[in-house]
């Protein structure tokens, strides 16, 4: 069983480098004709995590621009955990981050 240290972790390093926007995921376990295939998907969508029922796609409102920077934040993320100097738990989970801290420009 994996702790939740190595739950977020393996979640972290797979968001920063898998690009769902390119390549597709499905969490359906046995394959049947009578879904769409994943190529459909990516015809009206940007991002595309079908959930098991292979019928509806879990990051349909989820923009390919959204996504990178989420896979941006992934990978900061991964570079602080790998940095043993740095009390990742803390830096990550419990400092918050102000939002005119984390963009250069702020529209109200």
């Amino acid at each position: 069983m994996m702790s939740g240290y190595q739950v977020l972790r393996s979640t972290l390093q797979f968001l920063a480098t898998t690009d769902l926007s390119v390549t597709e995921i499905s969490l359906v376990k046995d394959v049947d004709v009578s879904l769409p295939v994943l190529n459909y998907f990516h015809q009206v969508f940007e991002v595309v995590f079908v959930d098991p029922s292979g019928l509806m796609n879990l990051c349909a409102d989820m923009t390919a621009s959204k996504y990178h920077r989420v896979q941006f934040e992934a990978k900061c993320s991964m570079e602080i955990f790998d940095d043993w100097t740095v009390d990742s738990f803390q830096a990550l989970l419990m400092t918050m981050k102000p939002l005119d801290r984390a963009f250069d420009h702020v529209f109200q």
